[in-house]
């Protein structure tokens, strides 16, 4: 069987960590500003971490090299708690805001 890719491309699953620049996005719920943006993109990363999930355990199973499985397991296990657990605290961080500008007014 042929690998689906090379060992030079594998290397490049390592920037797949730039979704940590997510974290960035966090000034804006705690603003309250953008929140569809903000969310999809941190839903989009979540999908992409558990594709790669998938494509780990479709790799393994289809006998592809270990640099293959390797490098989509890992960057599957980095990246889907983190954006899982960065969903839960940008929706709660919302949920904050809003309940802060609908107080506001009252004050």
């Amino acid at each position: 069987m042929e690998a689906w890719f090379n060992p030079q491309t594998a290397r490049w699953f390592s920037y797949l960590s730039l979704f940590a620049l997510l974290a960035c996005l966090s000034e804006c719920a705690k603003r309250g500003l953008y929140r569809s943006g903000v969310l999809t993109a941190y839903w989009a990363a979540f999908g992409l971490g558990i594709a790669s999930l998938f494509g780990a355990g479709a790799a393994f199973f289809m006998h592809q090299p270990i640099y293959v499985v390797f490098s989509l397991g890992f960057s599957g296990l980095v990246i889907t708690p983190a954006m899982g657990g960065g969903i839960i605290g940008i929706t709660r961080e919302y949920r904050r805001t809003e309940m802060r500008q609908s107080i506001a007014p009252d004050l």
